[in-house]
């Protein structure tokens, strides 16, 4: 009876083992596919249809200031009041 439970117990064991490298490869895998994903990446475009920006001297059009002021007004953090954001 000792010999059936040895035998059971190394069949348990190699199982684990399979599974295990089975988990391991599908792992590899995983991790290639979505590294190759990664490098690929996206093109880049602009949220508009709006090309000024790439233009020389094109920022102006590009970029809706605050009337009376800068065209750097109305970038992203740009201040549009007098003084400065409070931190």
């Amino acid at each position: 009876m000792s010999g059936l439970n040895n035998i059971a117990v190394e069949v348990k064991k190699t199982g684990e083992i399979m599974v295990r490298r089975f988990l391991t490869r599908v792992g590899i895998v995983l991790c290639l596919g979505l590294l190759g994903a990664s490098v690929r990446g996206q093109p880049f475009q602009l949220p508009t249809a709006n090309g000024a920006l790439f233009e020389p001297g094109g920022e102006e059009r590009y970029f809706v200031g605050t009337v009376g002021k800068p065209w750097t007004s109305g970038t992203f953090g740009g201040v549009r009041s007098e003084g400065g954001q409070p931190a």
